[in-house]
């Protein structure tokens, strides 16, 4: 009998993969085996049963999205963790994965979270600044299950991973989301005797909302040097309708006369912080092409 499911967990030449009648335990059939690693977490595969929980890859469908770190397949949604207090928030940094996460082409969350460490007004004060760039942002305190049900809702029925800085409460909040989770690592690592879970390898993990979520290191891989000067300039978060009505189409929002963008930190429409982190942004990535 054949199903088609998705590869949630790979090690040791097996591949776990969730279907609507559960997890399979699965091997790839024929010339897939000398490719097996081109089969990765995310991807839908075609499956045929061989016995009870356990069947073969027959085939790997086309993945729609491919991130290389982490490496994995088919995110639809990624969520960019930042904390409001312990590490202090930087929206250079924040402005930094957006960009490289829209460039990956996926849709974004901002999730402020430790919000019970910083003063309401501080923790307001960011959000309005990126809901103001078009962004869904949600606040959390996951160690106190607090914003915790909202974000499950916003992410319920998506393909999604955690992203963002070390520090931020990604395993707390992932741990808020799943429950379950502990459980799920710690057959993980029995079966590989790697000891205790360190967030090394990646895995989806089943989102009781419905849905997955990816248990990895996260984004790692923030160079610019894949991203041209006339992409950021429409992939910048908040600039994207604006720079359309630029007067040049190839506008760059710097020295150029009739720009829309520049007019909006004017009036107060973008913040001249976001605005200064494009520019440093631009700087940077027109620094690889010289």
């Amino acid at each position: 009998m054949q199903s088609r499911g998705t590869v949630i967990r790979a090690y040791g030449g097996f591949f776990f993969v969730l279907t609507e009648s559960g997890s399979l335990t699965c091997r790839p059939r024929g010339k897939l085996r000398l490719t097996e690693g081109e089969i990765i977490v995310g991807d839908t595969v075609e499956v045929t049963m061989t016995g009870e929980g356990t069947a073969v890859i027959e085939r790997v469908l086309d993945r729609k999205v491919e991130l290389h770190r982490p490496r994995i397949a088919n995110v639809e949604l990624a969520v960019v963790v930042v904390a409001a207090r312990d590490p202090d928030p930087s929206p250079f940094l924040i402005d930094r994965y957006l960009t490289v996460i829209a460039h990956a082409g996926l849709e974004t969350v901002l999730c402020i979270n430790k919000i019970d460490l910083a003063d309401r007004s501080e923790v307001d004060s960011l959000s309005h600044m990126y809901r103001r760039a078009g962004l869904d942002v949600l606040t959390t305190a996951a160690i106190y299950g607090q914003g915790v049900d909202e974000l499950a809702l916003r992410l319920s029925g998506t393909t999604c991973v955690l992203a963002g800085p070390s520090g931020t409460g990604k395993s707390a909040l992932l741990k808020a989301l799943c429950p379950g989770v502990d459980a799920v690592v710690g057959e993980v690592s029995r079966k590989t005797r790697r000891g205790k879970h360190t967030t090394r390898f990646v895995q989806l993990v089943p989102l009781p909302s419905g849905g997955l979520i990816a248990d990895s290191p996260g984004f790692s891989y923030l160079r610019l040097g894949d991203i041209r000067p006339d992409e950021l300039r429409v992939l910048f978060p908040g600039f994207e309708k604006l720079a359309r009505t630029c007067r040049f189409s190839s506008c760059l929002h710097r020295d150029e006369p009739g720009c829309e963008i520049k007019d909006a930190v004017a009036d107060g429409r973008i913040s001249e912080t976001r605005y200064e982190n494009y520019l440093e942004l631009l700087r940077e990535i027109e620094s690889y092409q010289r």
